[in-house]
């Protein structure tokens, strides 16, 4: 167990500048970390460390999703550059 009480850990947009800081950080406390990005928009060499240090990586555009029901997408990328290729009209 890690110094937190902290065993293991989910990060989300690991692959950015801050999840990829918060995963060597509880790398580093002993906890095991998953990390789970959008590596279109993130950067790998963000996670090199981590992943050499044990964390696993999961890119999210590469797993396969359900598609949504209906014509509304309810959740997108959280990026802050320009996000036009992934909008649908109407919404």
């Amino acid at each position: 167990m890690s110094a937190t009480g902290i065993q293991r850990a989910l990060i989300t947009g690991g692959a950015g500048f801050i999840g990829s800081h918060l995963a060597d950080a509880l790398l580093a406390g002993g906890v095991q970390v998953g990390i789970y990005a959008n590596l279109s928009t993130g950067r790998r060499g963000f996670t090199e460390a981590a992943v050499a240090r044990g964390a696993s990586l999961h890119d999210l555009v590469a797993v396969e999703a359900p598609a949504p029901a209906g014509d509304r997408a309810l959740a997108g990328p959280c990026s802050p550059r320009p996000r036009a290729r992934y909008s649908r009209p109407g919404l």
